[in-house]
């Protein structure tokens, strides 16, 4: 008897498989041979209805040839001979499936459908009606886990083969210094770009700069940040959006050649890095950046006109440190983008002194609104027909009790930033109702309605409508006491949801008006399905109009289309009665502006313009 008989051996007798069990198998051999293909052809069909056996098998000639290895082991299983012979074979079978990838886990839960498969279909053999059917199901569990082990075994000798491939030196070595490489490119280098990503760009970029400062040589640091960016995020999906970065990278690449670095700082954010030749202007590269992405740019059957805002900040004139001049490239990008994007803009010291005073402002600004210490002023509107009052526009002031009065173009872009804009909205809305409420209660005959500036923070929130009318109702005001002023741009960003809220709002009894009209782009249709009331015709059409043919053509358009559409309009920002005459004789309906009234606290409103 060889050691691997007698091995096969002792592991049945360790099992208790005895030849009474062999010979209970035997006499049920028959049936369940029967059975091979029908049981093999289930078994398969519940390892592919799950997606991690499906990915092992890659086409139907594999599966058929696993399927026909398993009918041979079936049959093998139930012919009730279970020597050496059997045990090479079964370990032939599981070494098949192991270098089909199925993990051994796996393995074992198709042993556990075999036994619920397999003891059910016993119940119903003939061979079973004369024997003992405890006996052989203990007798069929005993060898199904004899196969077990053998499968175990199987498992165990691919690793360790694969183990001794792996201890080739020269294969070794290989696939180390190759795991090393894409170790150090993920560490390094952005992976959808391919470009250094922030920490090594600012590395290479400092050599650079200490290079060009040895030398005594000027070097510049550029800060690129795309302008349309997000839009193709949202309306194109982020594998189209990954699409235009790589294609950005590919033309920065271009631009800049061999000159110095470039790298993606995360985003949509870029940085070049270069020594700049004599005589050279440090925005000539960013422009020439500027100019290229504000090209159409294709990726794949789409075009996109991407854009970028570019700021730039020059070694010694602003830092030698490159996290300094990255700071001060960034500011002057910003600087850039408030311009309207694709502008480009060199640093000076006091965009820094700006940025402190916006940081500190900010701050300033939270405090105020918690404690609520802004104040609403009221600026009149009237009818031009009869000059009769017909309404006041709430507008936020601030008095810092240190800096004085801030005006509302320099705290409301602060606001907006730093995500204040909605409290904001929140605190105007609840004083105008206060405001209103104690016009009435102090004995005002009709108390007018207030107009209140809504934020597309606020328009993009679902829930707003209920916000807005709850906060009202706390202070026992009506919402056909409010009017909602939404700008043109606000509706834009997402037309649908802004749709929607606005027609809750109106539902709810709030009655709206578009603001600064004719500076959106909206378009007619748009236009068509909002639940509004009122257009305000922007201010820079009304100062225009009477020297700008163009001004005066928008004036004329929007309250034509605002008569087609049974709307109301308002001119902003009247301030001369040749102004006001033209507006009346163009049949607009209400005006406001300095030529009536700038906007005042509560008190002034009422002592001059209400009647109690």
């Amino acid at each position: 008897m060889t050691d691997a008989t007698q091995s096969f051996q002792r592991r049945k007798e360790f099992l208790s498989l005895n030849a009474q069990d062999e010979q209970a198998i035997r006499d049920l051999h028959e049936g369940l041979s029967g059975e091979a293909h029908g049981f093999v052809d289930g078994f398969y069909r519940h390892l592919l209805s799950f997606d991690e056996m499906r990915a092992l098998i890659p086409d139907d000639a594999a599966l058929q040839r696993l399927k026909g290895l398993h009918v041979r082991y079936f049959r093998s299983l139930t012919a009730g001979i279970y020597d050496e012979a059997y045990g090479k074979g079964r370990q032939h079978v599981g070494l098949a499936h192991a270098q089909v990838g199925l993990a051994p886990g796996w393995y074992l839960g198709g042993y556990s459908h075999y036994l619920v498969e397999l003891l059910p279909r016993l119940a119903r053999l003939p061979g079973l009606r004369h024997a003992d059917p405890t006996a052989v199901t203990q007798a069929l569990i005993k060898v199904v886990f004899l196969d077990i082990g053998l499968t175990i075994d199987s498992y165990i000798a691919q690793r360790d083969g694969l183990i001794a491939d792996l201890r080739e030196r020269e294969q070794l070595t290989r696939d180390l210094l190759d795991a090393q490489q894409r170790l150090e490119k993920l560490a390094l280098y952005d992976t959808l770009t391919g470009l250094p990503n922030r920490a090594h760009g600012m590395a290479q970029a400092q050599r650079l700069l200490d290079a060009a400062r040895q030398r005594g040589q000027r070097a510049a640091v550029l800060f690129v940040d795309l302008d349309r960016f997000k839009e193709i995020n949202d309306t194109r999906g982020h594998a189209v959006g990954d699409q235009v970065l790589v294609a950005v990278a590919r033309q920065c690449q271009r631009v800049l050649g061999s000159r110095g670095t470039l790298a993606r700082l995360g985003g949509d954010e870029f940085m070049f890095t270069w020594v700049l030749t004599d005589g050279e202007a440090p925005l000539t590269l960013a422009r020439r950046i500027c100019g290229m992405l504000c090209r159409p740019m294709a990726v794949g059957d789409l075009r996109f006109e991407v854009g970028a805002s570019t700021g730039v900040a020059v070694s010694p004139q602003h830092g030698d440190a490159v996290d300094e001049l990255l700071q001060h490239a960034d500011i002057a990008m910003y600087r850039a983008k408030a311009q309207g994007g694709g502008h480009s803009q060199l640093y000076d010291d006091g965009m820094g002194r700006q940025l402190q005073r916006r940081i500190a402002l900010g701050a300033r600004l939270e405090k105020a609104l918690a404690e609520e210490r802004l104040q609403l002023h009221y600026q009149p509107k009237l009818a031009l027909a009869s000059g009769a009052l017909c309404g006041v526009e709430a507008l936020a002031r601030w008095h810092d009790a240190e800096w004085g009065w801030v005006s509302p173009a320099e705290f409301i872009p602060v606001a907006e930033e730093r995500g204040l804009i909605a409290a904001l909205g929140d605190w105007s809305l609840a004083a105008a109702a206060r405001q209103w409420r104690a016009w009435r209660d102090a004995g005002v005959v009709q108390p007018p309605v207030i107009a209140v500036n809504v934020s597309a923070a606020q328009m993009m929130s679902e829930a707003f409508a209920e916000h807005a009318l709850a906060i009202v109702q706390a202070h026992g005001v009506g919402p056909t006491a409010i009017e909602l002023e939404i700008t043109e741009s606000a509706l834009m960003h997402d037309p649908a949801k802004a749709r929607r809220v606005a027609s809750r709002l109106v539902e709810m009894g709030f009655t709206l008006s578009i603001d600064d009209f004719g500076t959106g782009y909206s378009s007619l249709a748009r236009l068509q399905s909002f639940p509004v009331s009122r257009l305000k015709i922007d201010m820079s059409f009304v100062r225009g109009m009477l020297t700008d043919p163009g001004s005066l053509a928008i004036v004329t358009a929007v309250i034509g289309l605002a008569h087609a559409l049974q709307l109301r309009t308002v001119a902003e920002g009247v301030e001369t009665q040749s102004q006001k005459d033209k507006l009346h004789a163009l049949q607009c309906d209400e005006a406001q502006g300095y030529l009536f009234a700038q906007a005042v606290p509560a008190a002034d409103i009422e002592r001059n313009w209400l009647a109690r």
